[in-house]
């Protein structure tokens, strides 16, 4: 009868690896497993930061309104450069209905006239701007700052409120589409009061190496590819 032998050092040594290997292997899974669960809720806070974001985006633009009144300094829509007439513009004002009173004035349980003392007004035509470069002293940097003044006072490069609408912007332009083209400038007061039948945004985040691209249609506006603006803006 044989005789039976125990492990052998080699033997030990094979056992002593491959358990290891499944030590680590469990613990890697377990780490990746950990960081995963961390790392969904940042990444899904950071996809609903930007839907808000393209959310507010579309219900501004989709409100700009121009009052029928060609006299009307009031209303507009066009584009500004924080740099002087020859620098590519780097801000969009316009007037539109499509901002939406605060939280606060619509959470509050004050009689009107206290709300409108202190609120001012509310809902109806608004001024917005759009630009990179805050018009007061920003509370951040590198963000798209929304500037919004109720009712507008026909100076589009002042008043009302400033807050940052998107922190984190590295860059962000503007294009109107004027039934033929796409064009990088507007300017009702200048040229034919009309609007662009759609505005594309174009932005990037700090951190990425690609662009974003959104597009907005107005449908406040009466330029289709048969019916274009005549002439460039600022031409």
């Amino acid at each position: 009868m044989r005789a039976r032998r125990g492990l052998t050092l080699i033997e030990l040594m094979v056992v002593l690896g491959v358990s290891v290997l499944l030590v680590l292997s469990v613990t890697f899974a377990y780490s990746a497993g950990v960081r995963f669960q961390e790392d969904v809720p940042v990444r899904d806070a950071e996809v609903q930061r930007i839907v808000r974001f393209e959310d507010d985006l579309r219900r501004i633009f989709e409100g700009a309104f121009l009052t029928t009144d060609t006299g009307d300094d009031t209303s507009y829509f066009m584009t500004l450069s924080s740099g002087g007439d020859l620098a590519v513009p780097d801000t969009l004002v316009f007037t539109t209905l499509g901002v939406p009173p605060t939280s606060a004035f619509t959470q509050s349980q004050d009689d009107f006239e206290t709300l409108n003392s202190r609120f001012g007004p509310q809902g109806g035509l608004a001024e917005v701007s759009l630009s990179t470069i805050p018009v007061g002293d920003a509370p951040v940097d590198n963000a798209l700052f929304l500037r919004v003044q109720r009712p507008p006072d026909g100076d589009p490069t002042q008043g009302g409120n400033e807050s940052a609408l998107l922190q984190g912007v590295a860059s962000f332009t503007f294009e109107f589409f004027d039934g033929t083209d796409w064009v990088d400038e507007w300017d009702t007061l200048t040229g034919q009061r009309r609007l662009p039948a759609a505005v594309r945004v174009t932005f990037r985040l700090e951190g990425e190496d690609q662009d974003r691209t959104l597009t907005f249609r107005i449908p406040n506006s009466d330029v289709t590819p048969d019916n274009p603006i005549q002439q460039v803006i600022g031409q």
